[in-house]
């Protein structure tokens, strides 16, 4: 089984020094026992996600699968969000979906330094993924989903005197991890029912180039 592999880098050399929101991007990947066209045909259905385990509907309002397609999604948590595709190249099996803060479902709102933040579906703001299918031949392949996206709290935090922990970055990395490592461990569940976590690799990053795909 493959294990999950974390690479944590800084773009800063100090911690000691308010800072705005810094761009997070986790990359995952898995391979899987089964062809590349057939593991596309799943995420080619924008309106359907009942592969995903955290999702409990999909309602598309226009587009099909094509660029500009709309799906609104419930999560079984009770939260939505709205997703567009940017991106949609059937021929390199490459689909590129954005999430504006805006369109993410406010689920409470917390009080930090006499200003009310909202906490989202997801926490964290400004979600794009970029989700890539590749051919190992012999009825092989490999998923590539990037999730580049900055934390909910979007002023400066001074690290280890500023404790936001449901808007800082931990809170982002962490929802990215639970909501994309259950979508991809669903779609390898539906080629082998004994998939697990371990089967899935998590490269995580702030410095662009850091981690494939």
């Amino acid at each position: 089984m493959k294990k999950v592999f974390l690479s944590i880098l800084f773009l800063i050399s100090a911690n000691t020094f308010a800072h705005g929101p810094i761009r997070q991007t986790s990359t995952f990947t898995a391979e899987i026992d089964g062809s590349a066209e057939d593991v596309w045909s799943i995420f080619n259905e924008f309106s359907d996600m009942s592969w995903h385990p955290l999702v409990l509907q999909v309602d598309s309002a226009s587009g099909g699968s094509k660029k500009g397609a709309i799906r609104t999604i419930t999560l079984k948590s009770g939260g939505q969000l709205v997703q567009k595709i940017k991106k949609h190249d059937a021929k390199k099996m490459f689909l590129k979906v954005k999430t504006p803060t805006k369109d993410m479902t406010i689920v409470d709102n917390i009080e930090f330094k006499g200003e009310k933040s909202a906490v989202r579906t997801l926490p964290l703001s400004n979600l794009l993924d970029q989700i890539k299918v590749v051919s190992l031949g012999d009825n092989k392949a490999k998923i590539l989903w990037k999730a580049a996206y900055i934390r909910g709290y979007m002023n400066n935090l001074t690290p280890n005197v500023d404790h936001l922990p449901e808007l800082d970055e931990s809170a982002a990395n962490a929802a990215i991890k639970k909501y994309v490592g259950a979508g991809i461990l669903g779609i390898l569940k539906k080629f082998n029912k004994n998939a697990t976590e371990d089967d899935v690799n998590l490269c995580f990053t702030t410095i662009p180039g850091q981690c494939p795909f």
